[in-house]
């Protein structure tokens, strides 16, 4: 029913997990990407059953619940790697896809990580109106106010970068 791995919510295992799937079949990563998209979907399962969905005010604005947070960061950890592997593989298609699904995710879409690695990724690859568009809807989210400060300057410095000018009027924005 219920594996180690998911009563542990241990990333590390599943990473290694995926990294022997490749070293067994390196041409087809496959097998390698469904380990990652099915422990997505277990460890989503146990946290909707064992906490239900985030409230649509904020995650963050939630009472503090060791148990749930553990298992709500290793998920998102989880979905970070998921991408960061087909980053790895170059295979940038696969992972704008993983980030999509993440950002969309009822569960961890919640969390500033995702959008902020996100953005970090567009940034990158040279996709800087893709960045803004994923800042743009992140501002949007219910974020803390610690964390939508953090997002505000992180999205007023890409928007430098793109304006190439420390000076932004409103319509720049």
């Amino acid at each position: 029913q219920i594996m180690s791995e998911i009563d542990e919510f241990n990333v590390a295992a599943i990473k290694e997990k995926v990294a022997q799937a490749l070293r067994q079949n390196p041409n087809d990563p496959e097998s390698s990407r469904q380990i990652f998209l099915e422990e997505i979907m277990d460890w989503s399962d146990y946290f909707t059953e064992k906490f239900g969905l985030p409230s649509s005010d904020s995650c963050n604005a939630e009472i503090q619940n060791p148990s749930r947070d553990k298992v709500f960061n290793s998920i998102v950890e989880l979905w970070l790697e998921c991408a960061a592997f087909e980053v790895s593989l170059r295979q940038f298609k696969k992972a704008v896809e993983i980030y999509d699904k993440a950002v969309s995710d009822p569960i961890v879409s919640s969390a500033l990580r995702i959008h902020i690695s996100y953005a970090d990724f567009c940034i990158e690859r040279g996709k800087l109106a893709n960045a803004r568009k994923i800042y743009v809807k992140a501002i949007q989210l219910p974020f803390s106010d610690s964390d939508r400060n953090n997002l505000w300057k992180q999205f007023l410095n890409l928007m430098h970068k793109i304006n190439k000018s420390d000076e932004l009027t409103i319509d720049q924005l």
